[in-house]
């Protein structure tokens, strides 16, 4: 007979709530901070062919009695931290609810040139030089002309 004991430590699952986002969080990045570590996970859905994934993500906290902060990065692009949580428990992190992070936006942008054989130039040499600027926005990048 096979009897498993298994570790004694602690633990946090986390499920997101969306609110403006998606209600399952689907998307949400959840870091967790205890002490001087940081653990990161994302909520996602459908790993496999015809499976699901479950949307808790669960944290080892190792001999942590408590979560020092969980900091959320929702789909919508709020960002928001919750404080002090007991280990050894499941806890509902609803968008809206948590201490919100305000960001800066760092106006950063790369200059790209796009060359183009079909778009003429004036007095009718082949080929044209496009000039546009990258603009970075949540993780995503829109090309502007």
């Amino acid at each position: 007979l096979l009897k498993n004991l298994g570790d004694r430590e602690n633990w946090i699952q986390i499920r997101t709530i969306g609110t403006r986002s998606n209600r399952s969080g689907i998307g949400t990045r959840v870091t967790v901070v205890t002490g001087n570590h940081r653990q990161m996970d994302e909520v996602r859905s459908g790993g496999s062919y015809l499976s699901q994934n479950d949307f808790r993500l669960h944290f080892g906290i190792g001999k942590a009695v408590k979560v020092d902060r969980i900091e959320v990065r929702w789909p919508s692009g709020r960002q928001e931290y919750f404080a002090e949580l007991k280990a050894n428990q499941v806890v509902a992190l609803e968008e809206g609810k948590g201490t919100e992070v305000r960001v800066e936006s760092n106006r950063c942008a790369v200059k790209v040139l796009l060359f183009s054989p079909e778009i003429p130039l004036l007095g009718g040499a082949e080929g044209s030089r496009l000039q546009g600027w990258v603009s970075p926005v949540r993780d995503n990048a829109a090309l502007h002309f």
